[in-house]
């Protein structure tokens, strides 16, 4: 078995072998996906930040660069900057639901009604299934601070898709939560409630 004493070295040879690749290959998007998805993984935000400059000039119009461009915005709070890139989203994959509900999930972080609903008449006239649809609209009131609406919004769901209500009942629990008076407790429902309903989206519309 061989024996490091400090890996570091591998990291090192790790991205030069991506940048000398891109040198030699600059149209190859391969390996700025590779890079992004060692630096996400590693946490390491300075290289992440590099590739996606690299990847703002050579892959701008490419929907898994556009999707973690969308996501490096948000977790650094750049609003403006998620906006844009939905924008940019929605007018090169007009026949996409995956840049809808990216908006759809903007307007629910950012709390913007009007936003919201143009998303949303977006999503019925696009026909992005209604579970969908409905499961956003209760997880938008519980952030608009509107639990008697959610309550109501949670009661449809229930009734409209009757296999999903085990997923009633958690988001019954997560409402409760975010009645209390508890900050600690109101943070923890909203990041729970918000990465269920990611995951539950993102699954149905078959991204990852």
């Amino acid at each position: 078995q061989l024996q490091v004493t400090d890996p570091s070295f591998l990291e090192q040879t790790f991205w030069q072998m991506v940048f000398c690749g891109l040198a030699w290959f600059p149209n190859e998007k391969w390996f700025v996906e590779t890079g992004l998805e060692n630096a996400v993984f590693s946490g390491n935000k300075e290289m992440r930040k590099r590739l996606l400059e690299i990847g703002s000039e050579r892959f701008y119009t490419d929907i898994q660069f556009l999707r973690e461009m969308y996501n490096y915005k948000l977790e650094n709070r750049d609003a403006g900057g998620a906006a844009g890139v939905v924008n940019q989203m929605v007018q090169q994959y007009p026949d996409e639901p995956e840049p809808i509900y990216l908006g759809l999930k903007l307007s629910l972080l950012t709390i913007r009604k009007n936003s919201y609903r143009s998303f949303r008449k977006l999503a019925v006239a696009k026909s992005m299934p209604q579970d969908i649809i409905e499961l956003l609209d209760v997880a938008f009131e519980l952030f608009s601070h509107e639990p008697q609406e959610a309550a109501n919004r949670i009661s449809d769901f229930e009734s409209e898709f009757p296999h999903l209500r085990y997923y009633a009942t958690i988001l019954r629990y997560a409402a409760s939560d975010f009645s209390s008076e508890d900050e600690v407790r109101i943070r923890k429902a909203k990041k729970a409630l918000l990465d269920s309903v990611d995951q539950y989206c993102l699954d149905r519309l078959g991204k990852k």
